[in-house]
């Protein structure tokens, strides 16, 4: 593995700096100024799609703002292990829009509250345990569900385009809507990174301006609303009657909580590679309590009445564009939401963009959430067959569920409520077949290792034994040998922290072996000390045994989680 300089040079003040309070404010205000219109749009369309009061608009912005407040705050500063520990804004999902319209239109904003608390369950469950998961919940899995979260909301977006008052139709929304589209698609074609970052914004406020004339912008909510106050109504309630109505649709809010999760796992992931001035591992303890904190705000969302929220990618442009990774800036923007919260006049004046604005809006959004969220999602997964068969399944299951072309008149009444949700159906197709896949890898060699004297040999044995059977040649089987008798040493180095015992797993993929130990937590990280090797000199010792591990080990990852470590070395079979 070739050693390089992984600086970041471009980072002004990185998670653990602290800058100026009068830059953090500024930069606070910018990301929320990016941000607060996905933060109040989303769980207005939802409301609009389910024909609901919109006087409840108000109190569902009110609740967004409030929970995304805290949560941003919480995830920059943890409590204990709630929070990352780095500057992720939260928001309102949209990956949540059309199961939330369902949930409104069957029970109103009380069954939405319902199905969001306790689908917040599922996410904390899989953040306490998220090690136990991390090879059947894969990239490529929340990547097609993310893409099929598209196909299923983009008709909905669509009609938005054309709900307009009577007498508006036509060129009125056309012209409004197509303002819009163009505005943010031209500044994301022809804009620098500076405006690139803006172009949503620009392109909401220039179709608004666009519909004033054409009397779409109807500016008497905004008069009647008072500058500090309260929602005009109150809390909606829960309903916890836990009828046929919840059971049909936890299934979908379970799955887009899982969507949400892995989500949230990508953006934490991405927040510490860009976080620091050098290259470290990912410390997966800070993702995992990124997934607490998001879990917290569904839970929260859920009690307080609105659509639940997720971490926004957006928190990573801003600390690449800006080079300030500061978990200041986060704490001041959390706080500029909750003060929000209590200006009507903003909500208000949110409410009152214009339907024809939003669908092209999240027309682009859904866009994006595509490709940066899916595609990429299932890149990041690698183009393997394996992965290739389950994002292609997985894609036709849900278009087809969707499109009630497999065999509708075949199915139970109880079953089309679940499986005519394409994103439900093809995300269970693609749970289904990546656990499927998992087992056929799990049918690996285990060896269970204990902390005697003779654990370097039984190693030692125990690979020779199977790269033997698998085929390899005398020099491969040496090389699968040194490093895994190196891996063990420096787990059992005095640097555990726990008497778990320690367990090796072995499977062979083509022409490559790949080692997993698991075992309990460790104050070292082996990938570090590698990583670390180009500061040192040769010596003798440790630094000589990772020397040898570096140059004979085809990767190296070693991955700390709160319940325990997870180090995965692969070796090739030709050499490297």
């Amino acid at each position: 593995m070739k050693e390089e300089d992984n600086t970041n040079h471009q980072l002004l003040y990185a998670a653990d700096e602290t800058p100026p309070h009068g830059l953090s404010l500024f930069l606070g205000f910018q990301a929320i100024a990016l941000i607060i219109s996905g933060i109040a749009l989303t769980p207005v369309v939802v409301l609009r799609i389910a024909g609901a009061d919109a006087v409840q608009n108000s109190w569902v912005i009110f609740a967004a703002f409030i929970i995304s407040g805290l949560t941003t705050c919480l995830q920059a500063r943890p409590i204990g292990r709630w929070g990352s520990g780095y500057p992720l804004f939260m928001g309102t999902s949209g990956a949540f829009i059309a199961v939330g319209a369902a949930a409104v239109e069957s029970g109103g904003l009380a069954l939405l509250a319902t199905l969001a608390a306790t689908s917040a369950l599922v996410q904390l469950a899989l953040a306490a345990r998220l090690s136990w998961f991390r090879n059947v919940i894969t990239p490529s899995v929340g990547g097609v569900i993310v893409m099929l979260i598209v196909v299923t909301v983009f008709p909905v977006c669509t009609g938005l385009l054309t709900k307009v008052p009577a007498g508006s139709e036509g060129m009125p929304a056309a012209l409004t809507a197509g303002v819009t589209f163009v505005a943010i698609v031209g500044i994301a074609i022809f804009g620098s990174k500076r405006w690139r970052l803006w172009g949503p914004l620009i392109g909401v406020v220039a179709g608004t301006l666009t519909a004033i004339p054409f009397g779409l912008f109807d500016t008497s909510g905004i008069k009647a609303a008072a500058w500090i106050g309260f929602p005009q109504v109150g809390w909606p309630g829960m309903d916890l009657s836990f009828d046929s109505r919840f059971w049909a649709l936890f299934p979908a809010f379970a799955i887009v909580t899982v969507v949400g999760a892995i989500e949230t796992f990508g953006d934490a992931v991405s927040m510490q590679r860009c976080g620091h001035r050098g290259s470290r591992p990912i410390d997966f303890r800070s993702v995992q309590g990124a997934l607490r904190a998001d879990g917290v705000g569904n839970l929260l969302s859920g009690l307080f009445g609105t659509l639940p929220n997720t971490t926004y990618s957006t928190s990573v442009s801003l600390v690449e564009f800006t080079g300030v990774a500061a978990r200041r800036v986060a704490l001041y923007g959390g706080g500029i939401l909750l003060i929000l919260a209590f200006f009507p006049k903003v909500s208000a004046l949110l409410q009152a963009i214009p339907n024809p604005v939003v669908g092209a809006y999240l027309i682009i959004l859904l866009a994006i959430l595509f490709s940066a969220g899916g595609i990429r999602l299932v890149a990041n997964g690698g183009l393997s067959a394996e992965n290739g068969l389950i994002v292609g399944i997985s894609f036709w299951m849900g278009t087809a569920f969707q499109s009630k072309a497999i065999f509708p008149a075949l199915m139970p009444e109880w079953m089309h409520t679940l499986m005519d949700n394409g994103m439900t159906a093809g995300g269970l197709t693609a749970l289904v077949l990546s656990w499927l896949f998992s087992l056929r890898r799990g049918r690996s060699n285990v060896l269970k290792i204990g902390k005697g004297s003779g654990v370097v040999g039984s190693v030692h044995e125990f690979l020779e034994e199977r790269a033997l059977a698998q085929g390899w040649d005398e020099d491969a089987t040496r090389r699968l040998q040194l490093v895994g008798e190196e891996s063990v040493m420096f787990l059992l180095d005095g640097n555990n922290e726990t008497d778990k015992a320690l367990s090796l797993s072995l499977r062979f993929e083509e022409s490559k072996a790949i080692l997993e130990f698991a075992y309990g937590a460790t104050a070292a990280n082996l990938e570090a000390a590698i990583g670390e090797l180009a500061e040192k000199s040769a010596g003798t010792g440790q630094n000589a045994a990772l020397r040898i591990l570096n140059s004979l080990a085809a990767s190296v990852e070693h991955h700390h989680f709160n319940d325990g470590d997870f180090l995965a070395v692969s070796v090739e079979s030709r050499g490297i």
